[in-house]
């Protein structure tokens, strides 16, 4: 249901006549939501209570009323148009009027506040008098003079006299004596006063610079309307200056400064204090160096000081909080903290922490113990509650947030989604937009940076649209404008470049190096795209090869059984293919260079041929790269199966050397045999 953000209510005019009943008071009200818009043209009911004496005394009077409000929210009602008012002591104490409201039409009322009614309605203690006075009646006729009392004896020897004796009773006065006339009518109304004299219809012959209304002494001057003080100026020390209907009513305090009606009403020892509007620093009664402009600003503070608030209920509820700084309509309305700064209409409205900086309409709205915040950007951190040390700067930024902590979100939209997450960065427009659930520990930034996210954590995205489309991958660093774009549910995946990718979205362990790299394989680093014609560096790359982390080792590697069956070919790249293959994306064009590598000829083996000879040779073959869907070969698995080939070859050529040799030898032994032979 929605709630009475605030009801502006002023008993407009009294209405009462001896001649007709029922006696009337005419009652206004502005009723508003939670977002502090109108109520337009919405039945609502009021309910009005008037207790005797004090705020919290009998209550003598009670009426319900159903009432439609207009196009702005405003209701109007007579109050005793549905309960007679005539059994109202009004001159018994003082009489306080307390108003409910249900803009639901229902009974279920919010007490909007008790207040003192003041002289206006007490007009309707005439209404239990006698009636009214007749005209003065005719003077009767003297009576007649009284006899002259007897003269006292006179003492003898001159004593001293004694005293007077008592007037004797009035005589009976003679005849003749008329009636006394009527009154006469009163004569036209005279000029208007010039020279010293100030008229109360207006002055004639003043000169500007001379003539003034005030004082000539160091007396101070005091303004009163209905006998109430309504304006003071007041020399130094005291130097307060007020106007305006009870503007500081109660002022023992120094160098203040009150224009409106009730401004600074209550305040006693305050000083250095700046209130301008209706009901500004109302209540205030001993704080100083406060300043309030605006209807109802600092309207509850008592006791805190050095508040600045700027606009109509800024910082109303305030009471004990102080350095405080509000601007804007409602700014830190229900505000009991310090050290806060509000900045726009509604920023901070329900905030009764410290240390909160907001700047922007509806900033932290709904912010109520979340501490150290700061927050720029309409509706940025709207609907924060305790979520404390976060930083949001952008229209809706950190919108959602509630009770997440220690969040930085910077940019339109960024982390718009977050509720209750921790520790996240997000900078950049729409950065980490859908992020609501999960451990968190995010960074994005970029415009659009793990934008789709919904309960990924550890992921780093740097670059516009990096890891735009991870869901609920976590683990995954991102680095270049749109890198891992593709990676949706994929973890632990690295991507360094522009366009660095994965050619599907569930792989992990998955690395792409390299403007367009695109890896298409889980626990497969790929470097560089289809275009790279030299990888290289100023050694070879090393293998780990140590003994201590190998098992099951085994000399059953194959040597000329195998290599006996290969076919070198040449070939060239066709870099098209290899893309449609990879499931890479090519947007990028054509560019200078792009096609070198089809142009070179390369010399090595296919394969799906090794892959045939290794089976044929019964071999498990490691040299064939089957992860993805470009199948590649490991040139140096070769090796093993070379040197293999090698000592195979060695062994054959020792055996052919001691072939050789018996051979040599027989024919040695031959040759002797016949030399003997001829010898004979």
């Amino acid at each position: 249901m929605k709630r009475i953000i605030a009801v502006l209510a002023m008993i407009a005019a009294s209405q009462w006549a001896i001649s007709q009943a029922p006696q009337q008071l005419n009652y206004q009200a502005v009723v508003r939501n939670s977002l502090g818009q109108p109520v337009q043209n919405t039945t609502v009911n009021f309910q009005f209570q008037i207790h005797d004496v004090t705020q919290t005394g009998n209550v003598v009077f009670t009426e319900t009323d159903t009432v439609t409000t207009n196009v702005f929210g405003l209701a109007t009602v007579q109050i005793g148009g549905a309960s007679p008012l005539t059994g109202v002591t009004w001159g018994t104490g003082a009489k306080y009027l307390q108003v409910g409201v249900d803009i639901t039409g229902g009974t279920n009322f919010v007490s909007m506040g008790v207040s003192q009614l003041l002289s206006v309605p007490y007009a309707l203690y005439s209404g239990n008098g006698a009636g009214p006075t007749g005209a003065t009646g005719q003077s009767g006729t003297n009576g007649a003079t009284g006899a002259t009392g007897a003269t006292g004896a006179t003492g003898s020897g001159g004593g001293a006299t004694g005293p007077t004796g008592p007037t004797g009773a009035t005589g009976i006065t003679g005849t003749g004596g008329g009636a006394t006339g009527a009154t006469g009518a009163t004569g036209p109304t005279g000029p208007a006063a010039s020279g010293t004299n100030w008229g109360l219809t207006g002055n004639t012959g003043t000169t500007y610079g001379t003539s003034f209304i005030g004082t000539i002494d160091s007396a101070s001057l005091m303004f009163r309307v209905r006998d109430s003080i309504a304006g003071r100026i007041e020399m130094y020390p005291a130097g307060n200056t007020s106007l305006g209907i009870y503007s500081l009513n109660a002022n023992t305090g120094t160098r203040n400064a009150a224009f409106g009606g009730h401004a600074l009403y209550l305040n006693t020892t305050g000083s250095n204090n700046a209130a301008f509007g209706e009901s500004a620093l109302r209540n205030n009664s001993t704080a100083s160096n406060n300043t309030a402009v605006g209807e109802g600003a600092l309207f509850s503070d008592s006791t805190g000081d050095y508040n600045t608030a700027l606009g109509e209920y800024a910082l109303y509820f305030n009471t004990v909080g102080s350095n405080n700084t509000a601007v804007g309509g409602q700014a830190l309305l229900r505000s009991t903290g310090s050290s806060n700064t509000s900045v726009g209409a509604l920023s901070l409205l329900k905030d009764t922490a410290s240390n909160n900086t907001a700047l922007g309409a509806a900033v932290l709205y709904q912010n109520y113990n979340g501490a150290n915040n700061t927050a720029t950007g309409y509706e940025a951190m709207f609907a924060n509650s305790s979520g404390g040390n976060n930083s949001a700067f952008g229209y809706t930024s950190l919108s959602h947030n509630t009770t997440g902590n220690s969040n930085v979100a910077v940019g339109t939209s960024a982390m718009f989604h977050n509720t209750t997450l921790s520790n996240q960065v997000a900078v950049g427009d729409s950065a980490l937009w859908n992020l609501s659930q999960g451990p968190g520990n995010n960074t994005a930034i970029g415009s659009k940076a793990l934008f789709i996210s919904l309960n990924g954590s550890n992921n780093t995205a740097v670059g516009y649209g990096s890891l735009t489309n991870a869901g609920t991958g976590g683990g995954n660093t991102a680095v270049g404008s749109n890198s891992l774009s593709s990676d949706s549910t994929g973890s632990n995946n690295t991507a360094l470049g522009y366009n660095a990718n994965v050619s599907a979205a569930a792989l992990s362990n998955a690395t792409a190096i390299g403007y367009s790299a695109v890896v298409s394989a889980s626990n497969k680093v790929q470097i560089g795209n289809t275009s790279v014609t030299s990888i290289g560096g100023q050694v070879n790359w090393t293998t780990f090869s140590d003994e201590r982390v190998k098992t099951d080792i085994e000399q059953n590697v194959p040597g000329l059984g195998f290599i006996s069956l290969l076919k070198p070919v040449t070939y060239h790249y066709n870099i098209d293919k290899e893309n449609e293959l990879m499931g890479a994306k090519d947007n990028t064009g054509n560019w200078p260079g792009k096609y070198d590598v089809g142009k070179i000829s390369f010399s090595g083996f296919i394969a799906q041929q090794v892959d045939a000879a290794a089976k044929t040779a019964g071999y498990d073959f490691s040299g064939v790269d089957k992860h993805g869907s470009i199948w590649g070969l490991r040139y140096s698995e070769f090796v093993p199966s070379i040197v293999k080939s090698v000592q195979e070859l060695n062994t054959q050529n020792e055996n052919l050397l001691k072939k050789v040799d018996t051979q040599q030898q027989q024919i040695d032994e031959l040759k002797r045999e016949i030399e003997a032979l001829r010898a004979k």
